[in-house]
């Protein structure tokens, strides 16, 4: 007998991957909260459609980023590379107009493992994994675990940098790790 996750939920293979806005809490300071809330929603609307056009299953704000859960790991990675993509093309138009634009940047974290899916998040030591991998990650870059490179198959049509070990909080390692 195959036990489930908590409150017998099935446990699944889950592409997970965590955005971050870099340096929301100072921009929110700098610009003030109506200016703020208004780059805000822009940025959540971009990624938004980015998530709904590569198959996002399971997703859930994090305040100034997205937890998102997909069953493929090369829809995953194509995401964060959109993601990325909206993120330089919003920056880019942002200034039309405007005497000072604010530019954002994004890190990603993805990491592929079991989890369960309970009351619509994600659980599981790969939710960690791709927290713990966006934390590290600088912005503008995709941070991702060897598993992820190996899982895609390079069906993702990514390019990925060497191996390199990271420490990740709480998790026995170093991981390794690529940026894509």
């Amino acid at each position: 007998m195959v036990a489930g996750g908590a409150a017998g939920a099935p446990v699944e293979t889950w592409t997970v991957l965590f955005t971050d806005q870099v340096g929301s809490t100072a921009m929110r300071v700098r610009v003030g909260e109506e200016a703020f809330d208004e780059i805000r929603a822009g940025l959540d609307s971009r990624v938004e459609a980015a998530l709904e056009a590569h198959g996002v299953v399971v997703t859930k704000s994090t305040g100034d980023g997205v937890m998102a859960g997909f069953t493929s790991t090369a829809a995953g990675l194509r995401c964060a590379v959109a993601i990325q993509q909206v993120v330089e093309e919003r920056n880019r138009t942002a200034g039309e107009g405007v005497v000072a634009p604010e530019a954002v940047a994004l890190r990603i974290g993805i990491s592929v493992g079991d989890a369960v899916v309970e009351n619509g998040d994600l659980q599981g030591t790969a939710v960690v994994e791709a927290a713990r991998l966006c934390d590290v990650a600088t912005g503008g870059t995709i941070l991702c675990s060897d598993a992820v490179r190996v899982v895609s198959a390079n069906r993702s049509g990514c390019t990925f940098g060497s191996t390199r070990g990271v420490d990740l909080k709480g998790l026995p390692g170093p991981v390794q790790a690529h940026e894509v």
